[in-house]
């Protein structure tokens, strides 16, 4: 998710992301929401839900699964079985919404290989790109191609 749609959330909701500050032996919220930006509405919504039914929930790790959404919490409040039925229901959207752009329309998980929950337009962009960097890496040289993405990476 990009960092504008994630600060956003931590914004709103600092009490459930409290976590986003602690070491990653502790929660995996440092590593923000591990999921396409389509799914920016649903943790939103989810989130908003949660913080005003106990708002002493904390998240610990948000984050995409087998093409669907998964939102982890601790609590020590009696509504945990609530929480628990508004995430299983986020969690449902989720594999009916398009993980990149958040269209509901023909969004679908894919049947083989990483499962991931797009629609049409969304998964021909992926293969798309997972061509282009397959073709990049087999023309360079794998030795070269992983080189030049850990450069990118630490770059960013």
């Amino acid at each position: 998710m990009r960092p504008e749609l994630e600060a956003k959330l931590f914004t709103d909701f600092p009490n459930l992301f409290q976590g986003r500050y602690k070491p990653i032996t502790e929660s995996l919220i440092p590593f923000g929401c591990e999921c396409g930006d389509g799914w920016f509405g649903i943790i939103y919504n989810l989130s908003k839900k949660i913080s005003e039914l106990d708002p002493d929930a904390e998240a610990t790790q948000v984050k995409e699964k087998y093409g669907g959404l998964r939102f982890y919490f601790t609590s020590q409040n009696d509504n945990y079985e609530k929480i628990f039925e508004l995430i299983q229901d986020a969690e449902d959207e989720s594999y009916k919404t398009c993980e990149d752009c958040g269209t509901k329309e023909n969004a679908s998980p894919n049947e083989h290989g990483w499962i991931k929950t797009l629609c049409p337009e969304c998964r021909e962009q992926n293969c798309q790109e997972r061509e282009k960097r397959f073709e990049e890496m087999m023309s360079m040289g794998i030795k070269e191609w992983v080189e030049k993405q850990i450069k990118y990476n630490l770059s960013s």
